[in-house]
């Protein structure tokens, strides 16, 4: 009897081993998604770095400065008169994965490395173009200085405080912005400060898989609460709009902040989930551009210190808003931190695994198709998550088309 229970004990235990094994090898071949991702808690989640600039010339030279080698009017970051004795350093915007800048002026284009976050470069030969220094009113030269920022994709889960089925394309919006600068100088040169002249935002909304009522919003953001950074100064100047049934209003501010409502945003009858399926027609975008130009002399400002603006777009789900990793709410409700799934994280925004409800990507790209994986969309999504941003910085150029709704194929921005 000893024998046989012995036997049937060892038959047991194999069994359940062979069971176990069987049950982690199914478990390991499931489809993982983003909510089975292990994310560094201290990955911020950026797809851009800043990067300084520093372009010297013997004589007066108009240069611009882009990201990508074909140099085209979408990878521009920055347009600048270089003036001879004028040290004028300026900070750009640039895609992580970006190892080298463009610089073009008299016909030349020459290419810089960008190391330690700078690319610094001597211009050779003599100026052909018409400078675009001119004098003020106190006999100083003014020196124009345009910041760009390309056109970007930004897309949102909108179930915040709670977990989505992360294909993120519940809100999917293109955006581009530019900062216009004056810098003076005198004294031979020496620069005395810069002003903030004018900003212009244009923003088209792709796609809206979302069964929640959402309404997109904007702050703009001064990045340094100072003297320098008068934002409530720049926002009392003249704001107007070229706007296809969208209307762009301040609904709020603080300190170093002001938020604006888009209003408008509609999907035709009968239409649930607007370009996420496939098969359907596809929807052309809702679309909205916005000038702000600054009061009188324009804004005292330090172009030195990047962009001294942020724009900072955010939806609200019909009860809570939802933003980027690291920006707080601004409408007057509480952070719901108690409520987030998994528990709150270090940032706002973030859960206890570091999960985030939006992304921001630097680049024109497609959505994923509704409720599919975002990471079979974008496979190199997952190392780049789980490697803190270190690997695969470029993941959004290698997408798997059948996971995508070819939206800019339908509707390219022009």
């Amino acid at each position: 009897m000893k024998k046989i229970f012995l036997l049937s004990t060892l038959v047991l235990f194999t069994f359940t081993a062979c069971e176990k094994d069987l049950y982690d090898e199914e478990l390991a071949n499931q489809e993982k998604t983003i909510k089975d991702l292990v994310v560094p808690q201290d990955f911020n989640w950026e797809m851009t770095q800043t990067v300084t600039v520093n372009l010297t010339a013997t004589v007066e030279t108009e240069a611009a400065v882009y990201t990508n080698k074909n140099c085209d009017e979408s990878s521009m970051v920055a347009q600048c008169t270089v003036v001879p004795g004028l040290d004028f350093p300026f900070a750009v915007t640039v895609p992580t994965a970006s190892k080298e800048l463009y610089v073009v002026y008299n016909g030349i284009k020459e290419t810089v490395a960008i190391n330690n976050n700078a690319a610094n470069l001597v211009l050779a030969g003599a100026s052909t173009g018409k400078a675009m220094t001119r004098g003020n009113e106190q006999g100083n030269n003014e020196v124009p200085y345009y910041y760009y920022k390309p056109w970007s994709t930004i897309m949102f889960e909108d179930l915040f405080p709670m977990l989505g089925d992360y294909d993120f394309n519940d809100f999917v919006a293109n955006y581009k912005y530019s900062v216009n600068y004056t810098v003076t100088s005198k004294d031979q040169g020496n620069m005395s400060a810069s002003h903030v002249q004018g900003l212009d935002l244009e923003f088209r909304i792709n796609a809206m898989g979302a069964t929640l009522p959402i309404t997109p919003y904007v702050a703009i953001r001064a990045k340094v609460d100072n003297e320098y950074k008068k934002l409530g100064d720049l926002l009392d100047g003249t704001i107007t709009s070229d706007d296809e049934g969208l209307t762009f209003t301040k609904v709020a501010s603080g300190s170093n902040f002001a938020v604006f409502k888009i209003e408008g945003v509609t999907k035709p009858e009968g239409v649930v989930y607007l370009n996420t399926e496939k098969d359907k027609t596809l929807y052309a975008p809702q679309s909205i551009k916005v000038k702000i130009k600054a009061p009188n002399q324009g804004i005292k400002a330090d172009a030195n210190q990047d962009n001294n603006y942020e724009l900072d777009f955010f939806i609200y789900n019909g009860t809570h808003e939802v933003h980027k990793r690291g920006f707080g709410p601004v409408l007057g409700g509480a952070y719901p931190a108690s409520e987030v799934e998994d528990g709150a994280g270090e940032q706002y925004y973030s859960n206890g695994n570091n999960l985030i409800w939006a992304i921001d990507i630097p680049a024109i790209i497609n959505h994923a198709v509704e409720k599919r994986n975002f990471l079979n969309a974008y496979p190199q999504f997952r190392n780049w998550a789980t490697s803190g941003g270190t690997q695969n910085q470029n993941w959004y150029e290698t997408p798997v088309s059948k996971e995508l709704i070819n939206y800019m194929g339908a509707h390219p921005i022009q």
